[in-house]
């Protein structure tokens, strides 16, 4: 007896396999290379700014939106608990180098507010402060 095989049996499926690979290996890379950053805890619009330059690879962030909320680390606290919350921050052991604070600041927020914030840094001993700003559009 000869047996023939049956040409109805296997479908499209077997093209399929080497692009579910590939989709898997594309999968398993940007998981292994990608960056997950936390979201930050508002919503913040930057104001514009014609210089550019890097932003810190390690530092601690203050996000203040436009409403005059603050936040510390993704945690929001009133203003005035921001310079107690932030010393024990800026005594962690980082050798010579100093603490840097990252100030994400809303472009609506009104200056006396941003002072507010300011004073605060300053009362909790920060002295290496960098505002960010989003680039200038061209």
């Amino acid at each position: 007896m000869q047996l023939s095989p049956d040409s109805g049996a296997r479908g499209g499926d077997d093209n399929l396999i080497p692009l579910i690979n590939v989709v898997f290996l594309m999968l398993v890379f940007f998981m292994v290379a990608g960056q997950i950053l936390p979201a930050d805890a508002f919503r913040i619009n930057l104001p514009s700014s014609q210089v550019t330059t890097p932003a810190p690879a390690e530092s601690i962030v203050i996000l203040v939106g436009a409403d005059g909320r603050v936040a510390l680390e993704g945690n929001e606290l009133p203003v005035l608990e921001l310079a107690d919350a932030l010393r024990p921050l800026l005594q962690r052991p980082a050798g010579n180098a100093q603490v840097q604070v990252s100030l994400k600041a809303d472009a609506e927020l009104p200056m006396r507010e941003l002072n507010q914030v300011l004073d605060a840094l300053r009362a909790a001993g920060a002295s290496n402060v960098k505002l960010f700003t989003a680039g200038a559009s061209a």
